[in-house]
């Protein structure tokens, strides 16, 4: 961005042997940020590591959240976390200048607000979870995925919470935990 006067859609590649590539697919939103940065600081590379670090760790404290949840106490997912840093790929990758793993950890963030939605039937969690999917596929288009899985289960849950109403042998309609009414004909 900054050596070839690049804009935010018309995005350039990051690499020190070709003169001037262009890339696609991808939405540059952690290559641009760091750019314009630079144009104060100077090209400094380690300013998109810390981004995409920080990004990262927001995403593992949602799993651990997430884990703390289902295992009920903090030492199984403080254990899982610590076994997740130790792995050699994912320390590197986690504070490199590829998109994946901030794009894993913004779908981490999606994850743990719809199970928030799944529990408590907040529409605010629901927004959050999509808002973080689509940012992680926007950022690699092949987590989209997550997305498409999470809608699925949506749909399954939705489904089966209306079968178990409609199968009900009682007449009158059923208070269903944390769900909307349906009245049976």
């Amino acid at each position: 961005f900054p050596s070839h006067d690049r804009s935010f859609l018309n995005s350039g590649t990051l690499n020190q042997t070709s003169d001037d590539g262009h890339v696609a697919c991808e939405l540059p939103v952690f290559y641009y940020l760091p750019a314009q940065i630079y144009q104060y600081t100077g090209i400094y590379f380690p300013i998109l590591r810390w981004l995409h670090g920080l990004v990262v760790l927001l995403g593992v404290f949602h799993v651990f959240l997430l884990w703390k949840k289902w295992a009920g106490n903090a030492w199984m997912p403080l254990l899982t976390m610590f076994m997740l840093f130790t792995s050699v790929v994912f320390s590197y990758y986690a504070f490199n200048f590829l998109p994946d793993a901030p794009a894993w950890a913004l779908v981490m963030m999606g994850w743990y607000y719809g199970i928030q939605f799944l529990e408590n039937r907040n529409n605010r969690w629901v927004i959050l979870s999509l808002f973080f999917f689509a940012w992680g596929a926007l950022l690699k288009p092949t987590f989209f995925i997550h997305a498409v899985a999470f809608l699925e289960l949506l749909l399954q849950v939705e489904r089966h919470l209306i079968l178990f109403h409609c199968n009900s042998t009682s007449n009158k309609p059923r208070h269903l935990p944390n769900h909307r009414h349906i009245k049976t004909p």
